[in-house]
Parts: C-alpha cells; structure tokens; sequence
C-alpha cells in the first residue's frame, strides 16, 4: 500500500483497513504455523541450555525467540526462492521480525513464571 501511497493512488482508511485484515487473516495460516514451528524449535533448544549452562532463562528465551525467526525467515528464502513476508525483505523489516520474535520470547518466559507461582 505504501508503494501505491507513493505514486499517488489514494486508498481510504476502510480500504487499508480491510486490505490490512486480509493480509493477518491470509497469513495466519501459512505464517503463523512457520512462526509456531520456529518458536517451538528455538524454544526447545532454550530448555536444553538451561539445563546444561546456567544461562537466565529470560536470556535464553528471548534469544531463542529473535533466533527462531531468524532462522525461519533465512531459511524460507533458499527453499521457496522469496521472501514470503514482505515486511521482512528489507534490513529494518527482517530486524522487526526478529525482535517480535524476541518478544514473544520474553512473553513465554513471563508467562511461564506466572504459571509457576
């Protein structure tokens, strides 16, 4: 939208709005089982440093996060040839990715702590 933005076309609010919903709705499917799969590998490996090193498990889990997408968006491109996300194809998108993943890496460690009190 913001390339269309650029040259000119106008595209009202609804129109972002419902564009916007398609895109998280169309991806949910295909992206959200890439960033499942990777949180679980990163995450699995989290646990198992825990138990060899003693490493925080805040540190170890928000790495595995930003490392997991890392990971999934670098190896998404040799195999499919693109870059399926397209918020993740320049350097600023790709480190935005990585950092949700952090995130969300944060969030199961907190969570997790809550769940153990």
């Amino acid at each position: 939208m913001a390339e269309l933005t650029s040259v000119g076309v106008n595209i009202s609010f609804n129109d972002r709005l419902s564009m916007s919903l398609d895109d998280l709705i169309g991806l949910y499917s295909t992206y959200g089982v890439v960033i499942a799969i990777s949180l679980l590998l990163g995450f699995a490996v989290a646990a198992l440093l825990m138990k060899r090193f003693t490493i925080p498990s805040s540190i170890l889990y928000v790495t595995a996060g930003g490392c997991g997408i890392a990971a999934a968006l670098l190896t998404m491109h040799p195999i499919l040839n693109i870059t399926f996300i397209a918020g993740a194809q320049s350097t600023l998108g790709f480190i935005s990715q990585c950092v949700a993943g952090a995130m969300g890496g944060w969030l199961y460690i907190n969570l997790r702590k809550l769940n153990e009190k």
